[in-house]
């Protein structure tokens, strides 16, 4: 199986993003893998809103691990996201948020979010589609076994 690659995404670090402690909040890591996510699906081609001809994607699961302390700066933080794992029900995306040149520190976070299809006429989960399957396909990079 061939490999994908990986979407990257800038995001600023807005000043509301810290909490009282100085540092960014957990609740901000969630939205920057949100805006990423939403970036990724948009560079597929996949149009993820009640718009869309398939229907949408929720979040069925949101996981992050937090690994070291971000805080308030000027610079843009890079978040990396790829496509996991495909199933006709779910895709899974794994996601870091890193500096935007390799500091060799690591991630301050990592992701994993599980989407599923969800059709809002219906309001009940369906399949992904052919056409959605080959457009995400272009950034599936498999877990290792």
């Amino acid at each position: 199986m061939s490999t994908g690659r990986k979407h990257r995404t800038e995001i600023e670090v807005r000043w509301g993003d810290q909490d009282t402690y100085q540092h960014v909040n957990n609740v901000a890591y969630a939205a920057y893998l949100q805006e990423a996510r939403a970036e990724l699906l948009a560079a597929a081609g996949v149009r993820a809103s009640a718009h869309a001809r398939h229907g949408t994607f929720v979040v069925a699961r949101l996981k992050v691990n937090y690994l070291r302390q971000l805080t308030f700066r000027p610079a843009p933080i890079a978040v990396t996201t790829w496509v996991s794992a495909m199933s006709p029900a779910r895709i899974t995306l794994r996601s870091e948020v890193h500096e935007p040149v390799d500091d060799g520190l690591g991630p301050y976070c990592t992701g994993l979010t599980v989407l599923v299809p969800y059709d809002l006429e219906e309001d009940f989960p369906r399949r992904v589609s052919e056409e959605e399957r080959t457009a995400l396909s272009h950034f599936l990079v498999p877990d290792p076994d």
